[in-house]
């Protein structure tokens, strides 16, 4: 009785089928013509029948059978990482079934606040669509932003923000690509469970108009292989500075009963990035810059 009952709570077919959906339609940033597969074609490539595979997608397919699973996985080009999380959502516990009081939540973001706030170093807090919650006010000259521009973005966001920059400096067009791709792959890996949601639909339909973040996703799609990138060097011959900075890029993650966070922070590598860190940390104090972005995510599906 007590596993029927769960089951009847937690278990989210709909939800899992949403999700499909959502995925078939990011086929689309993969294909030469710009069109996701259709219905038609995900059945043709799964070896079943177009009503089976519109059932899956009405969340109508209770029992789904693993290696069906592994072929759609295949089919819509999922890294290591978003395999991992593809698997976790078609067990149709969602995320949003067990939460804490609001006490808690509040507690949560002081505990953040502080870590942010005693950093010795350049740190923010993100969420796992890469959407910065809060940062310290001395890690925005690093990327590229002062305070107003960084709160005037739309989306406060790894992926959306380096899009912005001013791309008439040689040292941002060089690294656009590459800090893109850093990013994304760690994003696709962290926010497929959400990705049906309308925090994910709203910021995806934005990126998808440029091509930086398609030619970015067809790299993450096609080096599959692996996931690393949590942790990674930059050396930037930075010109507000004047100077090239070499830092560490070292993420953290917190798992809390409303999602996961990530707290990442600059590390630096060489005496001359220390010190510079050193002087932002003395200009700027444990000044807290917070956005705009919402989190936790309102359980709301689709665009």
């Amino acid at each position: 009785m007590l596993v029927q009952i769960l089951t009847k709570v937690f278990m989210n077919r709909k939800n899992f089928g949403q999700l499909i959906e959502v995925l078939r339609h990011e086929t689309a940033y993969l294909r030469p013509q710009g069109k996701s597969f259709t219905q038609k074609e995900m059945a043709e490539n799964l070896g079943i029948t177009l009503r089976h595979y519109g059932r899956l997608e009405r969340g109508e397919v209770v029992n789904i059978d693993g290696e069906l699973l592994t072929r759609m996985a295949g089919s819509f080009s999922l890294t290591a990482r978003e395999r991992h999380e593809f698997f976790y959502a078609a067990g149709g516990v969602s995320q949003f079934a067990f939460k804490q009081s609001q006490d808690e939540l509040d507690n949560l973001m002081a505990k953040l606040r502080r870590v942010v706030k005693e950093s010795m170093f350049p740190i923010f807090i993100s969420d796992v669509l890469g959407n910065i919650l809060m940062a310290a006010k001395g890690a925005l000259p690093i990327v590229g932003f002062d305070q107003q521009d960084f709160l005037e973005l739309k989306h406060p966001n790894v992926l959306w923000a380096p899009i912005h920059l001013d791309l008439s400096n040689a040292f941002l067009q060089e690294e656009l690509i590459r800090v893109m791709i850093a990013n994304l792959r760690l994003i696709r890996g962290t926010s497929l469970r959400y990705r049906a949601l309308h925090a994910s639909q709203a910021l995806f339909s934005d990126l998808e108009k440029y091509s930086q973040f398609k030619a970015a996703w067809q790299w993450v799609s096609n080096d599959k292989g692996m996931d690393f990138e949590e942790s990674r060097v930059f050396k930037q011959n930075h010109p507000k500075f004047d100077m090239q900075l070499c830092y560490f890029s070292l993420g953290s993650k917190v798992v809390t009963s409303w999602g996961e966070l990530y707290i990442t922070t600059f590390t630096p590598q060489d005496e001359k990035t220390f010190f510079k860190f050193k002087e932002l940390k003395t200009q700027y104090g444990d000044e807290i810059v917070q956005t705009h972005a919402r989190w936790p995510f309102p359980p709301k599906i689709g665009k």
